[in-house]
């Protein structure tokens, strides 16, 4: 039997057709690489340039109205150069409407620091609202927006002093004034009402009450408790008129007799306790010598410090 010869096998040469195409992606894998890093180059200069330039540079105000660039960041949250450029507009409009004299102006960079940190605490503020689930309140929003133009009589009246003085239309004072005032309320009435982060000061009022109802002298426990001025004299404001007690306290003053002390009364941002030990007629109608107990709850200004000082901030003012 005839063993055939062994055949070397024969390669295929390459030729222009298959080799054009593995060029070509390689090619266009190497352009797309260097544009990408030419794109990276220029956004990472771009944004240096952003930074060390002065804020008031031109250059930086125009890009920053394309590009949302953030002038700080609270827990990640961007607050951007074009919203501080709005705040520091409407300033500069203010003194510039007002012909405020030039040595009565904040300098550029208290301006500017006073701008930023106020923005900041705007923020922090919405994050508490949303800590406690709050949405703005409309009914509260027209009261605050009606009780501002009723200043001036008319709302036609009021809009034009605001667009004279701040250069705003009037959703623009809605959104610059009016919306954070209310949410600024809203997370006081919330932080007053949080009986977890209010449980001490409840506890040493309710303290208090035990102590008085065990007969002891009102005097004596509220210099040792009180946090009003008041203490030192015993917790003795005098002689008020109705118009000037609270409502909680005048309904129980009225209908209880002498030196009976209220329950814990909850004033908002205080808890209370009072009692009468005198009441007499006179030009001004009844008043009543008050004594009170007052113990301070957690306000809001210690909770957005205590907040801040937990958060992540960064002001790229600053730099």
């Amino acid at each position: 039997m005839e063993i055939p010869p062994s055949v070397d096998p024969v390669l295929t040469p390459p030729t222009r057709s298959n080799v054009l195409p593995v060029v070509n992606k390689k090619f266009r894998l190497l352009v797309g690489l260097i544009l990408g890093l030419l794109v990276l180059v220029c956004v990472a200069a771009l944004t240096a340039a952003i930074y060390i330039l002065p804020i008031d540079d031109k250059f930086v105000g125009v890009v920053t109205k394309i590009v949302p660039y953030p002038i700080a960041v609270v827990n990640m949250q961007p607050i951007s150069f074009k919203d501080f450029y709005k705040e520091r507009q409407a300033l500069e409009n203010f003194y510039l409407a007002n012909e405020t004299a030039a040595e009565e102006q904040m300098s550029e960079a208290e301006l500017d620091t006073s701008i930023i940190e106020t923005m900041i605490d705007r923020e922090v503020i919405r994050q508490l609202a949303n800590r406690y689930a709050i949405s703005l309140d409309q009914t509260k929003l027209d009261e605050v927006y009606t009780e501002a133009y009723t200043s001036s009589g008319f709302e036609e009246a009021f809009l034009s002093e605001v667009e004279r003085l701040f250069g705003w239309e009037k959703e623009e004072f809605m959104s610059h004034v009016v919306k954070p005032v209310v949410l600024a309320s809203q997370v006081e009435e919330a932080i007053n009402a949080d009986e977890d982060l209010q449980a001490a000061a409840r506890t040493k009022i309710d303290a208090a009450l035990a102590r008085l109802k065990n007969n002891e002298d009102f005097a004596t426990v509220a210099i040792e408790v009180s946090e009003d001025v008041s203490a030192a004299d015993g917790g003795d404001l005098g002689y008020l008129p109705l118009t000037q007690l609270p409502p909680e306290w005048l309904d129980f003053l009225s209908n209880n007799e002498l030196n009976t002390p209220t329950e814990v009364i909850d004033l908002g941002n205080v808890y209370s306790i009072a009692s009468a030990s005198d009441q007499v007629e006179g030009d001004d109608g009844t008043q009543f010598n008050v004594k009170t107990i007052i113990v301070y709850k957690v306000g809001m200004s210690e909770v957005i410090e205590n907040f801040t000082a937990a958060s992540k901030i960064w002001n790229f003012l600053k730099i």
